[in-house]
């Protein structure tokens, strides 16, 4: 049976725009917002297409690979997502990543992260700009680095909340602005069976990617990876200083980026160690870059607490 989709709105919650993206995977979303629910006169009791619904979905993922951000290997450490819409029982979901088999995700999870959704903020003020046209409200990080597969290519989504009285909904682009649905955004079903939202027979027949941006650590591509014998920064958590030890590398620059892409702080360097004071900086994670004179980028992240 085909799924039919209605259209609930275009979603307007746009903040100040951002220039540029680190090692967040933004450049395949496109287009307007929008969140299509199943039943246009009650479309938050029937659910969502890109959500819980009547169809009883477990799950929803988009896949990434060397046409959609992925540049070489490294580690996926977290995932920034625009949840618009729950409705809360007490429950949870998980954020969650799959390895890519031959065009679908794998059947475990690589790597899960539990979100109460106590700890969703649906309020538009809290939405901020990602990208040319993405959103999101939602920050995770996982509690360990995963890898890249091997191929390059793998899924992020959401595993759907289950208990009675829970549900979300994820905010995506209009039908028609993402041209690769077909083979890059899906859905798992009730009965475990995995389907792109893009089918025409057994789907929606939607062409559109969802708001799920993961952040990564790319280590070749002209990154170089961090290590114990070159460039250490300290405390991580921090919450007034952090230090940098360059032992003995001639570095350039330091650069501290927030995870929406804004560049909060640059210091130019002329010794061997720095100290940057982030007292008064908002609670979350960082990016940092140590640029060495001979043109080299050393990037990790770090937390402030």
């Amino acid at each position: 049976m085909k799924r039919k989709l209605f259209t609930i709105g275009a979603m307007l919650i746009l903040t100040a725009g951002i220039n540029a993206q680190t090692d967040t995977l933004t450049s395949f979303f496109t287009g307007s917002l929008h969140l299509y629910g199943l039943d246009q006169v009650a479309p938050r009791d029937s659910g969502f297409v890109m959500g819980n619904n009547a169809f009883g979905d477990l799950a929803k993922m988009q896949r990434f690979d060397n046409t959609h951000g992925v540049i070489s290997g490294g580690t996926i450490t977290g995932a920034l997502l625009a949840v618009p819409y729950k409705r809360s029982a007490g429950g949870s979901f998980q954020v969650a990543i799959w390895d890519d088999v031959s065009g679908v995700p794998s059947t475990t999870p690589l790597a899960t992260k539990n979100v109460t959704l106590a700890a969703v903020d649906t309020n538009h003020s809290v939405f901020h700009q990602i990208g040319s046209a993405g959103v999101y409200n939602l920050s995770v990080q996982f509690t360990t680095p995963v890898n890249i597969p091997t191929l390059h290519n793998f899924w992020v989504g959401v595993i759907l909340p289950s208990t009675s009285g829970d549900s979300i909904a994820i905010l995506h682009n209009a039908n028609n602005d993402f041209a690769d649905a077909l083979t890059n955004t899906g859905e798992l079903r009730y009965d475990m069976s995995f389907h792109s939202v893009a089918e025409t027979q057994q789907g929606w027949g939607l062409n559109a990617a969802m708001c799920i941006f993961p952040i990564v650590h790319f280590v070749g591509a002209g990154v170089e990876e961090m290590n114990s014998t070159s460039i250490s920064m300290y405390p991580n958590p921090a919450s007034d200083i952090i230090n940098f030890d360059f032992n003995n590398t001639a570095v350039s620059h330091i650069e501290i980026i927030a995870l929406d892409g804004k560049q909060v702080y640059k210091q130019l360097v002329d010794n061997t160690k720095a100290s940057v004071n982030i007292s008064n900086w908002y609670n979350g994670i960082y990016i940092y870059k140590v640029v060495t004179q001979n043109g080299a980028v050393f990037t990790d992240k770090f937390v402030k607490k």
